[in-house]
């Protein structure tokens, strides 16, 4: 066998025994996040001291001074039901509430959603709109934020429901009646849900019917258009760490959902339908290449040995992820910033490297760096016989 053939499986071995570990490790500790004395005086700036969590519902009592009189309320959004899902999972916020019902104060201390989203969040001082707002009026004067909706609908849910429970139980203060609730199921009957399964659907027949002239071309186009611009919803590392992770999304968030089990679904029973067919980075890249025509020539030989790379990268963000627990190492891919049109000057430096290289270079990301395109492959080749850790 040849040295690399046993690296490939040492390298293979590691990763599994990595994400096993990880998840025995989370599934018998107790993930609960407690606050330290200082975020709590963050957000609730008007006590002194305060309890452990305690009652039902949980909560964290604020006092002007130790044993004197209750000033207010700091509470974990995430320990009072109902589960509220972002776009990913479920986000650990901490909120403050003085007697009078305002809220005081909002930190985030824990989500998975993907940076991209979360950045504009940040950017827009989301967080602290809610901030001087009485739960009584029914936090209405709080808008989502345009291209993170999902994420921020979640934490408008979320301090809302927590909130009216603790102002009811512990300040006996009468709040606003929430509307009822849409059942998830109803989420897979909207526009953008018909749209993504249309988007995938013709990516199926694209790939099955490869002779069909454009076939692939159209397919790929509507990847960049929909799942890319309007959707904001390509397949990244985030997402696919979340779900090794044992995070599949829920039926709230119904698109990535549909995406994730596509890909999953077709990649063990067909191939990697996903990066040949509907990536919309891959189509911006071949897009770019057909516009902006390169004649420098790579041989396959050297092209096997480059897409090595993108395998032992993914080992290493793996290892970073599971091992170490440093899971924003998950979110080095460029597009999803790219997408949302929303990041850092440096961030957007790197991007237009990658563009750059991949136009003199087609797909140079996709067949060099990309680790979703690496698990996804990973993924693919368990359909077949032959091992795959011998061919690459």
């Amino acid at each position: 066998m040849k040295l690399n053939q046993i690296l490939n499986r040492i390298l293979f071995i590691l990763a599994l025994l990595t994400i096993v570990g990880s998840n025995l490790h989370d599934f018998y500790r107790e993930r609960k996040i407690k606050p330290t004395e200082e975020q709590l005086l963050a957000i609730l700036p008007n006590a002194a001291s305060f309890s452990p969590e305690t009652g039902e519902p949980p909560r964290y009592e604020g006092h002007s001074s130790p044993g004197e009189k209750l000033v207010g309320a700091a509470y974990l959004t995430n320990h009072i039901p109902p589960r509220v899902v972002g776009y990913v999972d479920t986000i650990d916020l901490l909120v403050g509430m003085d007697k009078e019902g305002t809220i005081t104060g909002v930190e985030l201390l824990r989500d998975k959603e993907s940076p991209a989203y979360m950045k504009m969040l940040k950017d827009e001082d989301f967080l602290n709109r809610f901030v001087g707002l009485k739960i009584q009026d029914g936090l209405e004067d709080v808008d989502a934020v345009t291209g993170a909706t999902i994420s921020a609908e979640a934490i408008i849910k979320d301090i809302r429901t927590s909130s009216n429970l603790i102002a009811q139980k512990i300040f006996e203060i009468e709040t606003v009646s929430e509307a009822t609730e849409p059942s998830p199921i109803k989420n897979f009957f909207q526009t953008k849900v018909y749209l993504i399964v249309g988007v995938l659907a013709f990516g199926l027949f694209a790939f099955f019917f490869r002779k069909l002239k454009y076939g692939r071309q159209i397919s790929l186009g509507l990847g960049l258009i929909f799942l890319g611009f309007y959707l904001q919803t390509p397949l990244t590392m985030d997402h696919l760490v979340n779900l090794l992770d044992l995070h599949l999304p829920s039926l709230a968030n119904p698109i990535l959902l549909i995406l994730l089990l596509f890909v999953l679904l077709t990649g063990l029973f067909f191939g990697n339908i996903y990066c040949s067919c509907l990536c919309p980075f891959g189509a911006l890249m071949d897009f770019l290449s057909r516009l902006f025509p390169s004649r420098m020539k790579v041989s396959s030989h050297l092209w096997k040995n480059y897409g090595r790379i993108r395998f032992y990268l993914l080992f290493a963000i793996i290892v970073l992820c599971f091992g170490a627990g440093l899971k924003a190492f998950a979110s080095l891919e460029p597009y999803p910033y790219l997408f949302s049109l929303n990041a850092v000057s440096f961030i957007w430096i790197y991007i237009a490297l990658i563009v750059i290289f991949s136009v003199v270079l087609p797909r140079f990301w996709c067949r060099v760096f990309c680790p979703t395109g690496a698990l996804l492959t990973l993924l693919s080749s368990l359909r077949r016989r032959k091992d795959f850790l011998d061919e690459n």
